[in-house]
């Protein structure tokens, strides 16, 4: 009898085929597979045909087949779990991976599958766990108990007992509700919270029925008012991180504690401090200190977008708090300067390295490592090509709105109040309403481990920034360094071209403007300044002052002084009865505390008040040698507050418009 036959409609007909031909090992079928398989692409195309009852012979074959073989993978999956559960039971841990269930199964040889695992853990415990998969992929399993079913069986353990036993059941069945609420939070044990937002929402993994049992047994009796409630929310938080941290040593990290730890490593550098911290449960161990260093040190770099960048590169000291004072190290260390700090990608949480992912010390070490590049021209050699010109028009002194607000603050101590704010504060109060100015971010860069005064240092430092500068699309490079190290700097850059980059050496503020005062001490020596100064400061500090290594002092002192000179020159035009100035000063409303930067560049009677001072200068100027000399001074110390104000507003032309007027004074 001839067997019925069809055509092959579909590839999915000829894959099906070959899924149930697969699994049997007799030559016949082996050979249709073969066949299957060379031919699977054509088989419609040339109107394949295959007998209906050997297709339908096969399916039988292959359904008791695999019933027969499927009963033993089901009794090895039930192994498994058996595995699993004994391992959750057994554990003091409440929280637990699906990676830490799969492996715990050791015995047998077949692993479920993650859905399998839920779905026999659904069965097994039903509401007794919670299963979450939202935290970065990583699906965890937590146990939790319902409030009714702790109530319900502590009524039926405690019922008719003595008041004190009724008590002790209450306090039990609290904390037994507290720790299954502690049980039951998922905290993600993968990774730390970025540096710059490590404690913001640092009670967001604690359980609010434990902050509430701590805020009645802390706060409640207290007066409650801001200050109160901030002095103890800090202890009840630290309370509810140390209880929740010794409940769950294993699955939960204190951002807290881990703070806390990190800031003792990084401030004292003590092991025994952050132990005995870590043993009375206010701080992480030291071994989750140097895990979370590592970690962050692992990190990928931080993008940037079209950011505007300046160096700076100073001597770095270790180990400087030796008995003998021997030992220290001394290296380069630089930081970035990123404006606007919008520029820099914002921190991302950081992987919590496993133990074996974290890299050897030299590895380590090799990451950021730069390499001391050698310095092949003749020292000096820079120095001598730099051209130094004479200015053309020579710099004069110009009156800028900050000479108008010194005029204004000296005003202001005359005629309303010698404890008026001092300059910074009055400078601070104007400008506290200005916006417009980008807030820049300071970044760390890798340490260059050599002398810093060598020129090999120097010369990799400077290579190194103008790489750094140049991956970001920047032409222009600028430098700064201290004083002993700037000239170095400046014979190295007028010799060699880094990158078709411009290489600008800048001198520091602080050193600018010590090395002016130096100055000023100099030129005004022998005109009685070092007695007026001995009357305010010690005799013995005056000659630092002077000469500008003291820095603060001389700052302070020459900010005294001239406003002594100006409360002279508002004395005697009030003494003169001039008639413009008096009517300023029966008149406050023209001048007030309000008043912001803005504003006072308008203000008519400001201007008018600064143009009686300065044409009393001009007089007083034209008396004879000696007051020449004085107002002379009282300008140069107005150039010193120009160059301070330019400074701390960023203003770049100010900036440079001070120090061409600084150099004929060297």
């Amino acid at each position: 009898m001839k067997k019925k036959t069809s055509k092959v409609q579909s590839l999915d007909f000829i894959q099906n085929l070959a899924k149930m031909l697969i699994i049997f090992k007799d030559d016949e079928r082996r050979e249709i597979l073969k066949r299957i398989h060379s031919a699977e692409n054509h088989v419609i195309l040339t109107e394949g045909k295959y007998h209906e009852d050997c297709v339908l012979k096969l399916k039988n074959e292959y359904k008791l087949f695999t019933r027969s073989s499927q009963t033993p993978y089901f009794d090895k999956i039930s192994e498994a779990m058996e595995e699993i559960y004994d391992f959750m039971l057994s554990s003091e841990e409440c929280q637990f991976t699906m990676t830490q269930l799969i492996e715990a199964v050791q015995i047998c040889d077949v692993i479920p599958h993650e859905d399998t695992i839920k779905n026999h853990l659904k069965k097994r415990f039903g509401n007794q766990i919670v299963i979450s998969s939202r935290i970065g992929g990583v699906t965890y399993v937590c146990f939790s108990t319902t409030l009714y079913d702790i109530l319900t069986d502590s009524w039926r353990k405690q019922k008719s007992k003595t008041i004190e036993e009724e008590e002790n059941a209450l306090i039990d069945s609290a904390a037994e509700l507290i720790r299954r609420k502690i049980r039951t939070v998922i905290c993600d044990v993968n990774q730390y919270s970025p540096s710059d937002k490590i404690l913001i929402n640092v009670n967001e993994s604690i359980p609010p029925q434990l902050l509430r049992f701590l805020e009645h047994i802390i706060y409640k009796d207290k007066h409650h008012n801001e200050q109160n409630f901030n002095w103890y929310s800090k202890k009840i938080t630290s309370i509810a991180h140390a209880i929740m941290s010794s409940a769950r040593p294993k699955s939960f990290i204190s951002p807290l504690q881990l703070a806390t730890g990190a800031t003792l490593y990084r401030k004292f550098g003590s092991k025994k401090m952050i132990e005995l911290c870590y043993n009375l449960g206010f701080s992480c161990s030291y071994a989750e200190v140097q895990l979370y260093e590592i970690s962050a040190a692992c990190q990928d770099e931080r993008l940037l977008k079209e950011p505007f960048l300046q160096i700076i590169s100073d001597n770095s000291d270790f180990n400087v708090c030796t008995i003998d004072g021997r030992g220290t190290f001394h290296n380069l260390g630089s930081i970035e300067i990123i404006t606007p700090a919008e520029c820099l990608q914002a921190r991302k949480p950081i992987k919590r390295l496993r133990s074996s992912e974290v890299p050897l010390e030299s590895e380590l070490v090799e990451k950021n490592r730069i390499d001391i590049q050698l310095y092949t021209k003749k020292t000096g050699s820079g120095l001598g090509i730099i051209k130094v010109q004479k200015i053309s028009p020579e710099p004069k002194f110009t009156i800028t709105i900050i000479d108008v607000l010194n005029v204004l603050w000296s005003y202001f101590k005359y005629a309303r109040d010698l404890d008026f704010l001092g300059w910074n504060g009055f400078m601070s109060m104007l400008c506290a309403e200005n916006t417009n100015y980008k807030v820049s971010k300071i970044n760390f860069l890798p340490f260059i481990n050599g002398p810093p005064s060598d020129y090999n240092t120097l010369f990799t430092a400077l290579n190194n920034a103008a790489a750094i500068v140049s991956k970001e699309g920047m032409k222009t490079c600028i430098v700064t360094f201290d004083q002993p190290l700037y000239i170095k700097a400046c014979d190295i850059a007028e010799t060699l071209v880094f990158d078709d980059v411009l290489i600008v050496v800048r001198l520091g503020g602080f050193h600018l403007l010590m090395s002016f005062m130096g100055c000023i001490g100099t030129i005004m020596e022998g005109s009685g300044i070092k007695e007026i100064f001995s009357l305010i400061f010690a005799e013995g500090s005056v000659d630092l002052i002077l000469n500008g290594h003291s820095y603060a002092r001389a700052v302070r002192a020459h900010f005294i002084l001239p406003q002594a000179l100006s409360l002279l020159i508002f004395d005697e035009l009030k003494r003169e009865n001039n008639v413009e100035f008096q009517e300023l000063l029966d008149n406050e409303e023209y001048f007030t505390y309000e008043m912001n930067f803005e504003k006072l560049k308008s203000n008519e009677h400001l201007k008018k008040l600064n143009e009686i001072f300065q044409s009393k200068l001009d007089e007083i100027e034209n008396r004879g040698k000696t007051c020449k000399l004085w107002i002379l001074y009282y300008k140069m110390v107005s150039l010193l507050k120009k160059f301070l104000a330019a400074e701390r507003m960023g203003d770049w032309e100010a900036h440079l418009n001070c120090i061409e007027l600084m150099i004929p004074f060297f």
